[in-house]
């Protein structure tokens, strides 16, 4: 836990290193965008020192470990000690150390929306997707590159004209491929392509725009690529109280979205995350905030073109905010989730959960219940109804 509010809450694990995680934060006492180390031993968490990435009022921060190399992350911000331009560095971990590279200017206009997302099948290699008050508000994109200590980040544009909460997600399964999601008149979706020999030329096309939903999500809607299926992605949304979950599939440059699945119908409008356990093929957990205004946390299980949930289970019993959930890559089931609570001055609070184990829905002669159609004896073969 942290001795002072925060907001923009992340958390990323390490897959490399069992049990590492990186939170990180804007520090709302001062504006700084900051991150901790975690680690996670059982079902017992511990912290390292906090250290700062950003001195400006830090907003839109985001934390992605690099899939590629053990004990790296990227830190991409709006720093507004720098005329809200987008940035990153690179975070170097060293047991619960952190140091930082030098703060690259991704883009040098005020940007708004910021989010990120490495391809895990390409080294170094990762996206950051904003809006940008230098282009009319447009939607732009920053190709990145790591290159030793350093990024390199080529700009280029999915939507020409005015956007909002624009989010990415690559394909994890699927090299140079990435989602973006955002909100222009209805909520929208565009499949981006990597392409490039080098950091130098690397660069994107994006394909046919697909009004995904007839309604605008707001800010908190969430979306993950599911590591367990190729083009496959699980998009959380809340409207008018109600929390709905789609299955979206990508097809070369295509986007298609299925069915609703109603999660919760006391969905407040505020922060819902939702985390794919890549142990479990299907399972995945949502936190949100109830309209009792406490955080709550629903496990499920997409099985085919279906979504099936759990019970909820409360987290808090106070009000509550700036949520995170992550699930642990080594461990399967297990996840840390973090908010920020008003009987604590909304300081942060991590915990660890484990969602329940995946009910079966593949049947066999030794799972499925039933009532026969006739009076059997032992050893016959009876005929259920």
């Amino acid at each position: 836990a942290t001795n002072y509010p925060l907001v923009d809450t992340e958390i990323s694990f390490d897959p490399n290193t069992s049990g590492k995680f990186v939170i990180g934060y804007r520090n709302n006492s001062n504006g700084g965008g900051n991150a901790y180390i975690g680690t996670l031993s059982g079902t017992s968490l511990s912290f390292g020192s906090v250290v700062q990435y950003s001195a400006g009022q830090s907003t839109y921060n985001n934390v992605k470990y690099n899939p590629n190399v053990a004990n790296q992350f990227i830190a991409t911000f709006r720093d507004g000690g720098s005329s809200n331009h987008a940035k990153a560095r690179i975070g170097t971990v060293n047991g619960t150390s952190i140091s930082y590279g030098t703060a690259i200017v991704l883009r040098s206009q005020s940007i708004f929306y910021l989010d990120s997302s490495f391809d895990p099948n390409t080294n170094g290699k990762f996206v950051v997707v904003y809006r940008d008050s230098g282009d009319g508000n447009a939607g732009n994109s920053s190709i990145s590159t790591i290159t030793g200590t350093s990024i390199v980040a080529n700009p280029v544009t999915f939507e020409s004209s005015a956007t909002t909460f624009t989010k990415v997600n690559y394909d994890i399964s699927t090299a140079n491929k990435f989602l973006v999601t955002y909100v222009k008149g209805n909520t929208r979706a565009r499949v981006g392509t990597v392409s490039g020999s080098n950091a130098n030329n690397s660069t994107a096309s994006y394909g046919t725009v697909v009004d995904i939903l007839d309604y605008q999500v707001n800010a908190h809607y969430d979306i993950k690529s599911n590591p367990n299926v190729a083009g496959q992605f699980l998009m959380v949304t809340q409207n008018a109280s109600i929390g709905k979950a789609y299955i979206l599939t990508i097809s070369g440059t295509d986007v298609s979205i299925g069915d609703a699945y109603t999660f919760s119908s006391d969905v407040e409008p505020s922060d819902m995350r939702v985390a794919f356990d890549p142990n479990t093929s299907g399972a995945f957990a949502i936190t949100y905030r109830g309209t009792s205004q406490y955080q709550w946390v629903i496990s499920g299980n997409i099985i085919g073109s279906k979504i099936i949930f759990q019970a909820k289970d409360g987290v808090t019993s106070v009000y509550s905010n700036n949520l995170a959930i992550e699930f642990d890559p080594n461990t399967a089931l297990k996840f840390v989730t973090a908010s920020t609570e008003a009987n604590n001055s909304f300081k942060g609070k991590a915990v660890v959960g484990t969602i329940g184990k995946s009910p079966v829905y593949n049947l066999t002669s030794t799972n499925f219940l039933g009532t026969s159609t006739a009076a059997y004896t032992n050893g016959q073969t009876a005929t259920i109804m």
